[in-house]
């Protein structure tokens, strides 16, 4: 059977990306590339990823897909927590160009709340759980009732809720193939010399309260193998990916994870950029110089909350901003960026959140930053926007982040002087000299390669 695999538009977590594009950026799916890997190569089916983030008119390209195109025998369409009214849409469209088709979502919307998704979705199937093998047994089993009824993790007219079904050893799943996913349409200014992927090497919840909030249909923690995914950051050197980012929750990198982690790679000789998202905690010297050794060229530092209170509930310590700037400029000297990611909306935060951002933003010498919507919390709601408008505003005018943008600007002055004038001597750029009486302001003689070098006099003058 064909299966149209599909990635509504959802509405994206971060609310506002100060990093450049670095944070804010649209990579292939994770979870919808593994699906359509496990069942081109464990099955015998077939099927296609059709991605609605990355295109301008997805409603008429989805209806050309699923009627002119190889047609579809069913279509899975993934439900993140919030993401239902997208889903809807989604829905709407099949239903438009081929109501005849039949629809099974997954993801952690059904998982978590499968009748009210039967009841609201407009979609015949559901799957709670891990997709692939419960997809796998509807496929197998369409056409034939009875045992479609026996399915796990199946929710459907006769079971409309259905225990989760967790597949305990990641080995028997795949790893996304990446010539199934057109990396180039996922291209970003962010990355001019080619696009992002992510991977994950584990699936579940973290192993703190925060790993969580970040997977809350409560799937238990697993890995997968972990030389799978050392093949596959290998793979992206040759398909023109900038960069790799490891989209785990933040809370799974412990000290051993990471040492293993970074011995697999420099047995490898890793040539691949890559980043990785850890909680905003001091990391010791060791552990710096080895991510610079390995390629580490980005780091996303999560701060789940400013308030000490709410912080000690996720069993998250707040950490001392002196202590992270130092961190900060030390991976700066060689050439490692430092994205620090707020989570904000949470219901029990109390009031003065953006002051509490603002506050460790200047103490770090506004560092760049992304304010990224909590993962219990829908991104869609007002008062997110109305925290990152405040931020923004704040931001822009504390005189601190004027000033440092004024040698910012300076800076750049000063290298496209050097750009533009490559034929004057200048001096490079160091500590001021002392200024005496002799000093000798027309110094700065006009190269000429066609002409002898004693052009010119000692004061300037053409001879």
């Amino acid at each position: 059977m064909e299966v149209l695999v599909i990635q509504p538009p959802a509405v994206a977590p971060v609310i506002l990306d100060q990093t450049r594009g670095h944070v804010g950026y649209v990579a292939p799916p994770w979870e919808v590339s593994c699906l359509l890997s496990y069942l081109r190569q464990r099955t015998r089916h077939t099927g296609r990823i059709f991605d609605a983030r990355i295109r301008s008119r997805w409603e008429d390209d989805l209806a050309i897909n699923v009627t002119t195109k190889k047609p579809a025998t069913i279509a899975a369409v993934h439900c993140g927590i919030h993401d239902l009214d997208a889903a809807k849409r989604v829905v709407t469209v099949l239903r438009r160009a081929r109501a005849e088709l039949p629809i099974v979502g997954f993801g952690e919307l059904p998982t978590l709340n499968p009748s009210s998704f039967r009841a609201m979705s407009g979609m015949e199937y559901g799957i709670a759980g891990d997709p692939e093998p419960t997809l796998r047994q509807l496929l197998d089993n369409f056409h034939i009732a009875f045992r479609r009824q026996r399915i796990a993790g199946l929710i459907q007219d006769s079971n409309d809720i259905a225990a989760p079904l967790w597949v305990g050893d990641l080995k028997t799943l795949a790893m996304p193939d990446w010539a199934d996913v057109s990396l180039p349409h996922y291209d970003t200014p962010a990355y001019p010399s080619g696009s992002r992927a992510d991977i994950c090497m584990s699936r579940g919840a973290g192993e703190l309260p925060v790993g969580a909030l970040e997977r809350p249909d409560g799937a238990p923690l697993r890995f997968g193998p972990m030389d799978r995914c050392v093949d596959m950051l290998q793979e992206c050197t040759h398909l023109g990916v900038s960069e790799t980012h490891f989209a785990d929750p933040p809370d799974i990198w412990n000290a051993d994870r990471l040492d293993e982690w970074l011995s697999r790679l420099a047995r490898i000789q890793n040539a691949q950029d890559w980043s990785l998202r850890l909680l905003a905690l001091p990391l010791g010297e060791s552990f710096r110089s080895r991510l610079v050794d390995q390629r580490c060229r980005r780091i996303e530092l999560l701060v789940p909350s400013g308030d000490p209170d709410i912080a000690a509930r996720l069993d998250y310590e707040t950490p001392d901003p002196q202590a992270m700037l130092e961190m900060s400029q030390w991976f700066q000297k060689l050439g490692v960026q430092l994205d620090y990611v707020f989570w904000i909306g949470g219901e029990e935060e109390p009031r003065g959140e953006a002051s509490r951002i603002l506050k460790f933003v200047r103490r770090l010498r506004y560092v760049s930053f992304a304010l990224e919507a909590r993962p219990d919390v829908p991104p869609a709601e007002p008062r997110l926007a109305d925290i990152a408008r405040d931020v923004r505003r704040r931001v822009a005018l504390s005189p601190g982040r004027r000033l440092a943008g004024f040698f910012k600007r300076i800076r750049s002055y000063h290298l496209n002087i050097d750009e533009e004038h490559r034929d004057l001597v200048i001096r490079p750029r160091g500590p001021p000299q002392a200024i005496t009486g002799e000093t000798d302001f027309h110094s700065l003689e006009k190269r000429d390669t066609d002409t002898p070098n004693d052009w010119k006099d000692g004061k300037g003058r053409t001879k």
